[in-house]
């Protein structure tokens, strides 16, 4: 009985939370897809066109990661790739309210299948400048093989352990509905800023162009077919801090709003042979500065 109404309790509280920091009225609506409809489309992100930039193996933060530089942009390149940051960097400091719907696939090689995802999920990210967001998953399918040798496998629908994160600038607070408590995390200073707030969504805004340069290799990609209105953009790891986190990441940029569609985050142990593991987002209804807070 006392369990449950701190489950209640903490649930409420972080609802509360949620509508203090952001307008929470509108979720995300039911999708009508289905279980038996998997596999979706998600972008791969341009594995063939270049090679592995150089990556070492990294444990402490802010040092640097030891590797040579990659191999140095042409003028027009470097001119290009400076275009798109500069114009990046304007858009995102324009934004003051922004929402969205996503869709992530998570590749799993090691716990889940080769050939396709290990999870899919669909959410809803909002962000309040200068530091507050919400990250919520409202679907999740597992991918789970069959009961029997020659039984087809199949993605089952998970409805408790869903992510629900909130930032209000300086705590983050998490819904572990699986230990029935939330969990209160004061953020570093010198992390409260909108990548604190975007909660493990990195590159959802365009950082300063020196700030990014300073912690990331950077360069446009080649667009695949049929993506012409978009610039891809790949940026890998400087610093061993973040090199810990993933190998590299491949943005895809709206050219029409200069906001993000989708984000390829590799893994750090990511080989396309031997271990594709990546995870991909899928931006979708993104809305700037047209909702208010509460």
């Amino acid at each position: 009985m006392f369990r449950g109404r701190l489950v209640c309790v903490a649930t409420l509280l972080l609802t509360c939370l949620a509508t203090v920091v952001l307008d929470a009225d509108d979720n995300v609506a039911e999708s009508k897809r289905h279980p038996e409809l998997v596999p979706f489309c998600p972008p791969l992100g341009n594995l063939d066109l270049f090679p592995r930039w150089p990556f070492a193996c990294c444990s402490r933060s802010d040092e640097p990661t030891g590797q040579a530089a990659p191999e140095s942009l042409s003028p027009d390149e470097q001119r290009r790739l400076d275009d798109v940051l500069q114009a990046w960097e304007r858009r995102s400091q324009s934004i003051a309210r922004y929402r969205c719907t996503f869709q992530r696939w998570e590749y799993d090689p090691v716990f889940g299948p080769r050939d396709t995802f290990r999870t899919y999920s669909e959410g809803v990210i909002k962000y309040a400048a200068p530091d507050k967001g919400v990250f919520r998953v409202e679907k999740h399918l597992d991918w789970t093989p069959g009961a029997k040798p020659g039984d087809k496998p199949s993605y089952v629908s998970r409805q408790v352990c869903l992510e629900h994160w909130l930032c209000d600038g300086r705590w983050l607070y998490e819904l572990d509905s699986q230990h029935r408590r939330i969990v209160q995390r004061e953020l570093p200073a010198q992390v409260r800023a909108p990548a604190a707030a975007t909660v493990g969504v990195p590159f959802l805004f365009g950082a300063p162009v020196e700030i990014t340069r300073q912690r990331y290799w950077l360069r446009l990609l080649p667009v695949p077919d049929g993506a012409q209105d978009q610039h891809w953009l790949e940026a890998v790891p400087r610093i061993r801090r973040d090199a810990a986190r993933y190998q590299r990441l491949h943005v895809i940029i709206d050219q029409a709003d200069l906001i993000p569609s989708g984000l390829v985050i590799f893994d750090r142990n990511f080989d396309r042979g031997r271990n594709p593991a990546r995870t991909v987002y899928a931006f979708e209804n993104r809305e700037v500065n047209l909702f208010c807070l509460s």
